[in-house]
């Protein structure tokens, strides 16, 4: 395995264990900027999903975007 996937590897799994502990996650690419505070408009917009992913199409990881939002997480659940 190449660095870059060991990377990959390495967000797959801190995200899990968050999630799994029944915390909500924002996840963010380092290429992306927040112009402000995205929490209220997270809830506002997109309160009834337990899960949101800006695809990247470019790449081969189905849920490999620039933003996730998880909400409502726990574990065993999914």
């Amino acid at each position: 395995m190449c660095t870059i996937e060991q990377l990959w590897a390495a967000r797959y799994d801190l995200a899990g264990s968050v999630l799994a502990r029944g915390t909500s996650l924002l996840f963010l690419d380092l290429d992306m900027a927040l112009l402000r505070d995205p929490y209220l408009p997270l809830k506002r917009e997109l309160g009834g999903y337990g899960f949101v992913f800006l695809q990247d199409t470019g790449g081969a990881i189905p849920a490999n975007g620039g933003l996730w939002y998880a909400q409502h997480a726990r574990a065993g659940v999914g």
